[in-house]
């Protein structure tokens, strides 16, 4: 009956375990570095300039660094088709992560963003405001209901990247979760959180607990309001933790 149900589960979410939890925003961010075309693009005038402070590198970088003149660190993504320049800012690199994040699992067009973060005058968009704007939108989509959660989990990574509070975003993913895992046949749901050397001892603790319909709503386990659970950065994160449905208890 378990292989049944994470059969079922699998073709009913829109992404894997693993790409619920943290580890998927760096894999994110090595899809983010291909584009429609296999080769790398060629360099733009612009790319041997500093994207913070506009100081001239005197060469197109090959790799990211820090630049000299005014200490910012820079990215450099070669095969992007959404930027104009192959050498980004540290923000625009996480951007254009999540901006192939939505190209590949929600199939958001390309030049949704292209258009966007390039346009001319009103035209034009920030484009971490582009990629908000998007989620916004499928989130007001009812064909997109089964992917909620996943959606409310990344805007929570999302302004946690911009030291925001990220806890409302992450109370409605795991609301969603919750809502999802409890429908009909399900009678209770497990925590899982795919235990890594970063996963925190509450999270840890936790991993495996079965709950009841009528606990799972009295008590909300999720998310762990002592979490400690670390990002690649070595920074804390957000609790990973999410509700897998019980078929039986």
């Amino acid at each position: 009956m378990r292989e049944w149900l994470k059969n079922f589960i699998g073709r009913t979410s829109p992404m894997t375990k693993d790409q619920r939890d943290e580890a998927s925003i760096a894999a994110t961010a090595a899809i983010a570095r291909q584009s429609e075309s296999s080769g790398p693009r060629s360099p733009s005038v612009d790319d041997s300039t500093c994207p913070t402070c506009g100081a001239n590198f005197g060469r197109v970088p090959k790799r990211g660094g820090t630049c000299k003149a005014c200490g910012s660190k820079y990215v450099v993504r070669s095969t992007n088709r959404i930027f104009s320049r192959t050498v980004l800012t540290e923000s625009d690199g996480q951007t254009l992560a999540w901006m192939m994040r939505l190209v590949n699992d929600f199939k958001v067009p390309m030049n949704r963003f292209s258009g966007a973060v390039n346009g001319i005058g009103q035209t034009r968009t920030r484009p971490r405001d582009a990629v908000w704007q998007v989620w916004q939108e499928l989130l007001s989509q009812k064909q997109s209901e089964m992917y909620h959660d996943s959606i409310y989990r990344d805007m929570a990574m999302f302004v946690l990247e911009e030291g925001r509070d990220w806890r409302p975003y992450l109370e409605l993913a795991v609301q969603t979760n919750l809502k999802r895992a409890l429908q009909a046949p399900f009678v209770g749901v497990e925590i899982e959180n795919g235990v890594q050397a970063r996963t925190c001892t509450a999270c840890t603790a936790d991993n495996g607990k079965k709950y009841s319909r009528e606990t799972a709503l009295k008590k909300k386990p999720l998310p762990h309001s002592n979490c400690q659970c670390l990002l690649h950065s070595g920074a804390i994160g957000i609790c990973q933790c999410t509700y897998a449905s019980l078929i039986d208890l």
